[in-house]
């Protein structure tokens, strides 16, 4: 191939890549995670229980939850996230120690939560007060229930979906999905039923969740 043949092959090569890329348009904007949100969550939770004043000793029973949680974030031009969110879950944590049976049915939370956004990912840590209602019976016996509060620290990740198919791709469909991966670490304190038996109270939870922005209601500054 002559010099002149080879540099006009060389010139049409460019310009079939400039149009190419000029029909492909420009990169998808990085994702951004303002705006409200609802999602639903599953896993596993575990409770550690001690009593003392009447019954000595403790149980870690473990049993499923599932919810929900909903919430607002807000992001930084410098990839900074802070948010605040509340959860609803509901499980079946249930032990019988000697004659005392301890169940706990249901979950809830509210809380603040700061992350950093890396390309879609979005690890976080937070903290929130949360609720639960401990009810406690004696073989024969009334139930006893009594509210229980405290403060919960939680950290996850969390993956807008697209990115499990192509991180540079913008899937109108899969854009404002995401899922997550969580653990919390709920300390109730202590709670005295039935007049002089004293109840210790911790619960982990490991949950994953997926959750959409709702892009109508969305927020900017």
């Amino acid at each position: 191939m002559s010099k002149k043949a080879f540099g006009s092959a060389a010139i049409v090569g460019l310009a079939l890549m400039d149009a190419g890329s000029a029909m492909a348009g420009p990169p998808p904007a990085p994702y951004d995670w303002t705006g409200f949100y609802i999602g639903a969550e599953g896993g596993g939770a575990w409770q550690k229980i001690n009593y003392s004043n009447g019954v000595v000793g403790s149980v870690s029973p473990g049993s499923f939850i599932a919810g929900g949680y909903g919430g607002y974030n807000y992001q930084f031009s410098n990839g900074f996230v802070v948010g605040a969110e509340g959860r609803l879950d509901f499980t079946n944590l249930n032990e019988t120690f000697g004659s005392l049976n301890t169940r706990t049915n249901w979950m809830a939370s509210v809380g603040g939560r700061i992350g950093y956004s890396v390309n879609g990912f979005l690890p976080y840590v937070g903290v929130s007060g949360v609720v639960s209602e401990l009810t406690q019976t004696f073989t024969g016996g009334v139930p006893v229930s009594v509210g229980r509060t405290g403060w919960m620290f939680n950290a996850g990740v969390e993956v807008r979906l697209g990115n499990f198919l192509n991180p540079g791709a913008d899937y109108s469909a899969l854009r404002n999905w995401s899922v997550r991966a969580e653990y919390r670490r709920a300390n109730f304190g202590k709670a005295d039923t039935f007049g002089d038996l004293r109840t210790k109270l911790v619960s982990d939870v490991f949950v994953f969740g997926f959750s959409t922005k709702i892009d109508k209601y969305t927020l900017r500054a």
